[in-house]
């Protein structure tokens, strides 16, 4: 596990990077516990689409446009994805998957069969009606092998990530504010919690605030869900406390309270400029309207500004982030990214503690990267079983890595992008007209996590859409 001395200040300007830390000196090989990277054959097309290093290797499945178990074709746009349980019929893993998409073909079983439940079917656009093409699809996996997908969620907007929960479900985060409401459609902007089997309820948890979601978390202890905000310089973390504490499907939807984190003694503390080794107070200031609407909605439905439950929490002093993205709770401790945070504007990774009675918690700044070839906008982000983190990139470094921090505080590449399609590699694969032949090496990586056991690492790369089961030597990394 990461870890920080001991110690607790109560100001926005803190302690300079810990000595170790400040310290480092950046080796994209050297410093890996793996060893260097190197292109790796996918065993089901032949082509090397990643670059691993030694003794790890990979399969591939879900390619956007393949036919689902279902019927119908898998969505593009891969993103968040976790593992949120085991099929009760064979007891294969069950991983979620969102896809950012906004418009277009609705998430469906079949020729415009839709088999769950629909948060939404269409808007008016101008005189046409539309589609949003955004939601999840379910994956099943077992023993190295992939069994199929089928939908989960349909009729949302722009799924990016999300999170699982303890009790087997996931919460799939809408990435946009859009109001529909005065030409047919539906108010955007929230979580959803789609179940690991059955039928997701396709209810807002509206309680969850109204705002650009990026990943959630839950604290496993007390079922508090941790929530980021991706705003350009305009971003909260926040909290939800749930009414109904029980930890199990459904819970959340029974509502609950919003507050968004604050910096003791420090009001409108800005921590998009943090330095390495920064550490802070925190508490949290409640958020009594969290479906307020943004500063500014047009008569289409597009929202710009600061979102409403952001400038409620301004109002009281709320510290004030660039633009947070991925979150993982994992050891009593919240890990999130600030993808173009510090001075450098490459990205901050964050560590929170929450104190015995969660009223408050200490902020530490673990990682602050100095340049793009270092980190370049660190996104979705992870912990195995080990206690051991890795978070994707999302910044068109060519090419996109999957990275990994020691304890110490270094990071290494652990895995880069080498997605290179020709018009014959397409066609060889059957997959004309559903994908583009291009260069996808700046392409971002997306959706991380691990099997329970700590032997798979899934993940995606969002164009052209495909999901990864990565296995390996892990123990290297003591």
């Amino acid at each position: 596990m990461l870890t920080a001395s001991a110690g607790l200040l109560s100001a926005c300007a803190v302690d300079k990077p810990l000595a170790a830390l400040a310290a480092r000196e950046y080796d994209s090989t050297g410093a890996s516990p793996f060893g260097a990277l190197s292109p790796v054959t996918d065993p089901s097309t032949g082509l090397d689409l990643l670059q691993l290093p030694e003794g790890f290797s990979y399969s591939t499945y879900g390619w956007k446009g393949d036919e689902m178990t279902t019927g119908g074709p898998t969505p593009g746009a891969h993103d968040g994805m976790a593992v949120v349980g085991q099929r009760a019929s064979d007891g294969a893993w069950i991983l979620i998957r969102n896809h950012e998409l906004r418009r277009g073909d609705t998430i469906a079983a079949g020729a415009g069969v839709y088999d769950g439940h629909l948060y939404e079917g269409g808007v008016l656009d101008d005189e046409d009606a539309i589609t949003l093409g955004g939601g999840c699809t379910r994956l099943f996996y077992k023993d190295g092998v992939w069994l199929g997908a089928e939908p989960a969620l349909g009729g949302t907007y722009r799924n990016c990530s999300g999170g699982p929960t303890p009790w087997g479900s996931w919460l799939s985060a809408e990435e946009i504010i859009f109001d529909g409401r005065e030409h047919g459609g539906a108010l955007h902007g929230y979580v959803f919690e789609v179940p690991a089997e059955g039928e997701a309820s396709a209810r807002p948890i509206v309680d969850m605030g109204l705002f650009r979601h990026e990943a959630v978390a839950v604290d496993p202890r007390s079922s508090t869900v941790y929530l980021t905000e991706d705003n350009k310089a305009a971003s909260g973390l926040y909290k939800f406390v749930p009414h109904d504490r029980s930890g199990q499907l459904g819970s959340l939807e029974a509502g609950g309270t919003l507050y968004m984190l604050a910096i003791e003694d420090e009001p409108l503390c800005d921590l998009g400029d943090a330095e390495e080794g920064d550490r802070y107070r925190a508490h949290w200031v409640e958020i009594a309207d969290p479906n307020a609407l943004p500063e500014v909605v047009d008569v289409w439905g597009a929202t710009s500004g600061k979102s409403g439950p952001f400038m409620q929490g301004e109002a009281q002093g709320a510290g004030i982030f660039s633009r947070l993205e991925g979150a993982w709770f994992q050891d009593g401790a919240l890990y999130f990214a600030d993808t173009d945070g510090g001075a450098a504007e490459e990205g901050v990774i964050w560590k929170y503690v929450p104190d015995a009675d969660e009223q408050g918690g200490e902020l530490i700044a673990i990682f602050v990267s100095r340049f793009s070839e270092e980190t370049d906008a660190p996104d979705n982000l992870c912990l195995n079983p080990r206690g051991q983190l890795f978070f994707c990139e999302d910044g068109g470094h060519m090419p996109e890595r999957v990275m990994g921090v020691t304890q110490d505080g270094q990071v290494f590449a652990f895995a880069a992008n080498n997605v290179v399609l020709s018009e014959a590699d397409i066609a060889a694969m059957g997959r004309d007209g559903v994908i583009g032949a291009h260069d996808y090496r700046a392409s971002e990586w997306a959706g991380a996590g691990f099997s329970p056991d700590g032997q798979t690492f899934f993940v995606n790369i969002q164009g052209p859409g495909i999901t990864f089961a990565i296995t390996g030597p892990w123990e290297k990394w003591a």
